[in-house]
């Protein structure tokens, strides 16, 4: 599972860069919503590497740092302002960065789900 962990990183942390890069057409939407997309994957690689924890466990975790995310931007209790702060956590609440969220995390669920059913048949 740590290769798959690794990958799921170093792909999300590219994509995200990416994101970060990206000048062309739709940037908008691009920047809004493609890097949350990547987001809940690194975190929950990350999460894969660095802990034990079971793949529901994972999934709650980053669940809860997303939606705690959203949460303090729609209250207005945000970090201090800065660039490093807009840049990670964003500033202004949006109901689609929730979709975004959700739809990266039910993907890396998924994939980590075909991963372990692979490797198990594999092992046969």
């Amino acid at each position: 599972m740590r290769r798959f962990f690794a990958l799921v990183w170093a792909l999300s942390l590219a994509l995200g860069l990416f994101v970060l890069a990206y000048r062309g057409p739709g940037r908008a939407l691009v920047r809004g919503h493609l890097g949350d997309v990547a987001i809940t994957p690194f975190i929950y690689a990350s999460l894969g590497l660095v802990t034990k924890r079971s793949a529901r466990a994972r999934l709650l975790i980053v669940a809860l740092v997303a939606v705690a995310t959203e949460s303090f931007q729609a209250l207005n209790l945000s970090l201090r302002r800065g660039a490093l702060v807009d840049l990670t956590v964003g500033r202004t609440f949006d109901p689609w960065d929730l979709v975004a969220y959700a739809v990266g995390l039910a993907a890396v669920y998924v994939a980590e789900r075909r991963f372990e059913a692979r490797a198990t048949n594999d092992q046969r």
